[in-house]
């Protein structure tokens, strides 16, 4: 019901079991609308949604998705992040991953367009679209990760 309302932005603030959010919630909620922006926030038993499909596509149309209870494979987050870059849509992510994003996974992953660049803690990434002022921030807490979607003179992490 609440797809078939097509709303741009959803959020709820839920402290009961949120069993309907699932799969198919988020695959549907993501073709719903264009670039469509979720926040849920659980109150409840704080079970996770472990994503079993590769949603990298869906989770590329979201603008903004915040859903601290999401868990994603971190080797489907990562291309569903550099397509999501390649829109050159700004927005964010705040997320769960099933392991620590690494360099390495990152430049493993990289178009011959891109450049990444990290501080000196790979904590926090840049990755940027050669010959654009568009680039993605990641900003890695064990296994939760914050992804900032901008134009980029100055990337986000110089600013955190």
């Amino acid at each position: 019901m609440l797809v078939s309302a097509a709303p741009k932005t959803l959020h709820l603030d839920l402290n009961c079991d949120a069993s309907f959010i699932d799969e198919q919630f988020l695959k549907k909620y993501s073709q719903s609308v264009l670039h469509p922006n979720l926040s849920i926030s659980c109150l409840g038993n704080g079970t996770l949604l472990r994503l079993t499909d590769d949603l990298s596509v869906e989770l590329a149309n979201f603008e903004s998705l915040k859903m601290p209870s999401l868990e994603v494979n971190t080797d489907w987050l990562i291309p569903a992040i550099l397509e999501r870059l390649r829109l050159r849509c700004s927005g964010w992510w705040s997320l769960l991953t099933t392991r620590r994003i690494t360099t390495a996974d990152i430049d493993a992953a990289l178009g011959s367009d891109m450049k990444h660049n990290e501080d000196v803690h790979s904590t926090v990434s840049c990755i940027k679209i050669t010959g654009t002022d568009y680039c993605v921030t990641l900003r890695r807490d064990q296994d939760l990760v914050y992804i900032i979607f901008e134009r980029c003179s100055t990337p986000s992490f110089l600013r955190f």
